[in-house]
């Protein structure tokens, strides 16, 4: 409190003992203390929502200086960690996509090699058909000459799928295949086997081939290309039924007619899957289409030659034609006009393959790329990463000293000004003073009654030059009390 105090209109002296002695030098500070001051001059206090009371820090103790720095440390690092998260993700993705293509790529080239035995073995099946329906000496040569390109097609394959040796021994490696072929000829003639026992046996090994295929394309992802790749699949499809309508048709014009009505109805089978799938294979891609139209275009009479070969067949099961007569001769031509149209559904399959792998190369040239780019990148971050975490850890180490020197300073300054507002209420009445500090006007006061008193005291210089200030202070606070209790 000040000297002076109003109250009830009058002033009084301030009563002995109101004021602490003011300490004449500035203690050290505890780092409880320095973190009060902080608080105090930040104005921080507990309001506010859960991610302000989160980021708040205390960077004066121990403690609180280890968690800020592990806030700020999280700050920098959790956005790294989530872009290098990212960044691998996107890394396992591109080289995924990249694995796969290189895997479609390779199944995609080994199925056109892969095609060529299964033209192979078609060829061979019709044959051995034709051979066992018709036993004459060309139908011997003609089954021959298809028993050497089956086993070179075998032997030329770049390498023999592992897969299929899942599904027989006899098709562990090539070199079993050509076992399993040889001593199936070798029994052709020692042993009583039927056209349609040959036609199944041939016809399941192609089977397992075909199978092969689906089972490899069906594995890779091959998003981009899907029309393309079912495309191709039916196209696949429409070849081996072309070869099972073949091999019927053989068998039909080497003995004039179908054996029974089975064969009849396996022949429509195969002509009308055929065509379907032949059909699909042009819907879903412009390459089936447009190499079907120009060899079309090219060889006119061609389809009409297979059409009315279609329809005589047809004619005689039904009796509208009464010709059972078999000719050899009729079934070699029909054997080379359905080569040839196999031949057109073969380079449609061809050229769809390679417009795949196309597509393919570039997919794999993309992800590369990204894969490059995605490297860098990660290896940037990798880089920078430490250098952030530095720099990041040395500006809040030197944060957290300019804090502890502020809040030193500030400690300082608060008592240098309560010393001055002390002495500065010594002099003046706090209300008057309190006024003057916020650069406000002093207005007078009046007083109904007020007395002065203009009195010496006797030996008062002699008193005070043998007492200390404070002694004096006190002796003229008691003298005026009585004065006030005496008027």
């Amino acid at each position: 409190m000040p000297w002076w105090q109003k109250e009830k209109g009058t002033i009084h002296p301030a009563k002995a003992g109101m004021h602490d002695p003011i300490s004449g030098s500035m203690t050290s500070l505890s780092p409880s203390q320095l973190n009060a001051a902080i608080m105090d001059m930040l104005h921080t206090n507990n309001t506010g929502n859960r991610c302000q009371t989160a980021c708040r820090g205390d960077p004066i103790t121990t403690a609180g200086q280890r968690n800020q720095m592990i806030k700020m440390l999280a700050i920098i690092l959790v956005p790294v960690l989530i872009l290098m998260g990212l960044t691998g993700n996107s890394f396992g993705s591109a080289l995924s996509s990249y694995v796969s293509s290189r895997h479609i790529r390779s199944t995609l080239l080994f199925s056109l090699d892969m095609g060529i035995l299964i033209r192979a073995l078609q060829r061979e099946r019709d044959a051995s058909a034709l051979y066992l329906s018709a036993i004459r000496p060309e139908t011997k040569n003609f089954l021959l000459q298809r028993y050497q390109e089956t086993d070179e097609a075998t032997q030329t394959l770049p390498y023999w799928p592992n897969t299929l040796s899942g599904t027989h021994s006899d098709f562990d490696s090539s070199e079993s295949f050509i076992k399993l072929l040889n001593r199936h000829r070798y029994e052709l003639d020692t042993l009583q086997v039927t056209f349609r026992d040959e036609l199944n046996t041939y016809t399941a090994w192609i089977e397992v081939f075909i199978k092969w295929f689906y089972r490899a394309i069906s594995e890779a992802r091959a998003e981009r290309v899907w029309k393309a790749f079912v495309a191709y699949q039916e196209l696949l499809v429409a070849r081996e039924y072309l070869g099972r309508e073949r091999a019927m048709g053989l068998i039909f014009f080497a003995l004039g007619k179908f054996p029974t009505r089975e064969e009849y109805l396996y022949f429509v089978e195969s002509q009308d899957t055929a065509n379907t799938s032949f059909a699909t294979a042009r819907q879903y891609s412009e390459i089936a289409r447009d190499v079907y139209d120009d060899t079309i275009s090219d060889n006119p009479g061609i389809m009409s030659v297979i059409h009315g070969k279609r329809l005589e067949i047809r004619a005689r099961y039904t009796g509208e034609d009464n010709n059972t007569t078999g000719s050899l001769a009729e079934a070699t031509f029909w054997f080379e006009n359905m080569t040839f149209f196999q031949d057109i559904v073969n380079d449609a399959q061809t050229s769809l393959a390679l417009r795949i792998d196309s597509l393919l190369k570039e997919q794999q040239t993309t992800d590369l790329t990204n894969i490059i780019v995605i490297c860098v990148i990660f290896s940037a971050v990798l880089i920078l990463c430490p250098v952030i975490v530095y720099a990041v850890y040395s500006l809040t180490v030197e944060i957290q000293r300019c804090s502890i020197h502020i809040a030193d300073r500030t400690k300082a300054l608060s008592k240098e000004k309560k010393r001055t507002d002390t002495l500065l209420y010594q002099m003046l009445p706090k209300q008057v003073a309190d006024q003057l500090k916020q650069n406000k006007e002093v207005n007078t006061e009046e007083f109904m009654n007020a007395t002065i008193m203009f009195s010496d005291i006797v030996g008062f210089t002699q008193i005070s030059s043998r007492s200390s200030p404070l002694q004096v202070r006190l002796y003229v606070m008691v003298l005026c009390l009585n004065w006030s209790l005496s008027a």
